[in-house]
């Protein structure tokens, strides 16, 4: 898929990119009324959440956050791709997890990248809203990604406490380049074993953009459980149906390939990860 043709010039990748443009709509082109009037709760008005697609909060006015569900291979929301919290939606975004029961997080940015802040730390220790947060422990692994356990209590919910296992990749660039595509694989690893265990819920996936490392990271692991199931890698089929959800998913040719290596690196060791979960 790397070799230009010999006619257009162009490579598979640049190919099949073109034609996913082709026959999705554009960000732009999606109704999404209830975000536009929300707009102090988007940290960018670019990639905004479709109206039929979106997370809403229970029991709020408005319930509004800028996240959208995304279907797995085999589960109906499986993810839901978020915003990164800014200080104003940090209660937001942890009352999104309380309503989902969320028992997974995937952080795929740092706090500040290229000079701004792209995620408010939302995990520290402390209170928001009606929502006490402890940091219970925080180990930082050498493959390149801190797994964070968190304690989130209630106060509307007298002695209800919920745990939340956080994974932040560390080593993955806000432009899709990757250090090591095995950091990946390891986290849809520990990040499956935590939501087996607790039930099956939706995990929570945010970058800088939404549209990303957090859309790449998607639909990785739904091309990797398609794979184990059915024996066929579809990268586009994946992404032209992640689209109608969350329109925008994967903005270059560089993180479409980028899903490929992902996928590569996984084939590469299917020893070691024949225990992925489907």
């Amino acid at each position: 898929m790397s070799k230009p043709d010999t006619k257009t010039g162009q490579t598979s990748y640049e190919e099949q990119f073109t034609v996913l443009e082709q026959v999705t709509q554009r960000p732009d082109e999606v109704t999404h009324n209830i975000a536009s009037q929300n707009n102090d709760r988007n940290r960018l008005n670019q990639f905004l959440p479709p109206d039929n697609y979106r997370v809403p909060l229970k029991g709020e006015h408005p319930d509004y956050i800028n996240a959208v569900f995304i279907n797995g291979y085999k589960e109906k929301k499986a993810f839901i791709i978020a915003e990164s919290p800014m200080f104003n939606t940090a209660r937001n975004f942890w009352k999104m997890i309380d309503d989902r029961n969320v028992t997974a997080i995937v952080m795929l940015c740092q706090e500040n990248e290229n000079d701004q802040e792209v995620c408010y730390q939302y995990w520290s220790n402390g209170k928001l809203g009606e929502y006490n947060i402890s940091l219970l422990n925080e180990e930082i692994h050498n493959a390149g990604y801190i797994e964070r356990k968190i304690e989130v209590t209630n106060d509307n919910k007298a002695g209800d406490k919920q745990q939340v296992k956080q994974y932040q990749i560390t080593n993955w660039d806000s432009t899709g380049k990757m250090t090591n595509p095995q950091t990946i694989l390891l986290v849809i690893e520990e990040m499956y074993r935590t939501q087996r265990k607790r039930g099956n819920t939706s995990i929570v996936v945010h970058c800088s953009d939404t549209v990303g490392r957090s859309a790449m990271f998607c639909a990785a692991a739904t091309t990797i459980n398609k794979c184990k199931t059915e024996g066929v890698i579809d990268v586009f089929q994946v992404l032209k149906s992640q689209r109608i959800q969350k329109p925008g998913s994967v903005q270059t040719v560089y993180q479409f390939q980028g899903i490929f290596q992902i996928v590569l690196s996984y084939l590469d060791s299917f020893e070691t990860y024949a225990n992925f979960t489907t």
